[in-house]
């Protein structure tokens, strides 16, 4: 049975307690229960002080990290050599120097594995390190080819065999009844939209609420609920639904909503909105799609592999409110149902927490045997 280490070297200083931060990144770590029986699994995590706990049975060993460049504790360094994996699956390819000493602390035996969390290459240094890294990693994963271009194009990864294609998070919700989610929720009857997002530039709620605007006017009876945690441009937004007529009526900001609320959200929604310019991969629309709320988002190419090129959704141009105006006057008024259903199907066979250990099984497998034999 391979042994296999999740390793973060971010060091979590916004929590205090170590069971809440793990219960907090289950969308990263939900994979865990589908494949631990498959190989022997353990965490390392890095956090404001020591600690270890077991949550659903796996330990997660946490050390007092820093936030850094290239600091790395010498207690990690001696947990993981102590542990004598097959296979460390680093998060992240933004730590290339701790993946150098890590190198060095654990021979040529153990495969690396890095996995991308929407970073951009390193300027100066940073990306001389990522390069020399790149010598001692077997294998990146990456959610689609397009984000892994730049890190080929600019020679940081040179050999095309390490790219394997694998989504970095998902969830667990699955939908629940819509009538009785929306009586929960105090929503009416008619088409709702929900938007699940930051206020801020690269989610782009201007353009979503332009478009929107151009649909209210055929369409009156829509509405549109917007759940935001950071709020960068909460006074654009309240600007722009207060100048117009229809958005002041149709649109509810409703600030930020508890996690484990959104799963009745998305459950009583029709359509999920995003406006996003770029995504490593898609946290919200992953939720969505798991829900069957029907995706209304960015043709980027994050989206457009999680929604199969626009099969189990519908696709416009970023930063275009009349390309997403256009979807919006063409969204089928029957067949929702179906549409819904068959979105989570997709999402089980392909984009769940299982699909995502099955595919992570699969990697691993090829690279320990590929590494050691």
């Amino acid at each position: 049975m391979i042994k296999l280490i999740d390793l973060t070297f971010y060091a979590n200083e916004e929590f205090d307690d170590p069971v809440e931060l793990v219960l907090s990144q289950q969308h990263s770590y939900g994979y865990i229960g589908f494949i631990k029986n498959r190989v022997n699994i353990k965490v390392v995590k890095h956090f404001v002080r020591d600690a270890k706990v077991w949550v659903e049975g796996i330990p997660y060993t946490l050390f007092r990290g820093l936030n850094k460049p290239g600091y790395v504790s010498f207690k990690t360094l001696r947990h993981i050599a102590a542990e004598k994996a097959d296979v460390i699956l680093v998060q992240g390819l933004g730590f290339p120097a701790q993946v150098l000493i890590l190198r060095l602390w654990l021979g040529k035996k153990t495969t690396i594995i890095a996995q991308h969390h929407a970073e951009r290459p390193m300027h100066g240094i940073g990306r001389l390190l990522q390069k020399m890294a790149d010598k001692y990693i077997q294998g990146y994963l990456f959610t689609v080819w397009e984000n892994a271009q730049e890190w080929f194009a600019l020679n940081i990864i040179r050999d095309r065999r390490k790219y394997h294609e694998l989504l970095e998070l998902s969830t667990s919700f699955s939908p629940k009844n819509k009538q009785e989610a929306r009586l929960k929720k105090g929503i009416p009857q008619g088409d709702i939209f929900l938007w699940v997002g930051r206020l801020e530039a690269n989610k782009d709620p201007i353009t979503v609420l332009q478009g929107f605007a151009g649909y209210l006017e055929n369409n009156p009876n829509a509405l549109l609920y917007m759940a935001y945690q950071e709020n960068n441009l909460l006074a654009e937004v309240q600007g722009l639904v207060n100048a117009h007529p229809l958005l002041k009526r149709n649109v509810y900001l409703l600030g930020k909503i508890p996690h484990n609320e959104l799963q009745d959200w998305f459950s009583a929604a029709d359509f999920y909105f995003s406006g996003s310019h770029r995504e490593g991969s898609g946290t919200a629309l992953v939720e969505a799609m798991a829900c069957g709320c029907i995706p209304v988002v960015t043709n980027i190419p994050s989206f457009n592999k999680i929604t199969c090129n626009g099969q189990y959704g519908f696709l416009y141009e970023a930063g275009n409110p009349q390309s997403l105006l256009k979807v919006l006057n063409n969204l089928p008024a029957t067949g929702r149902g179906l549409l819904s259903a068959a979105i989570v199907t997709y999402f089980e066979e392909q984009l769940s927490l299982k699909a995502i250990a099955d595919g992570l099984y699969d990697i691993c497998t090829i690279l320990a045997l590929g590494t050691q034999g």
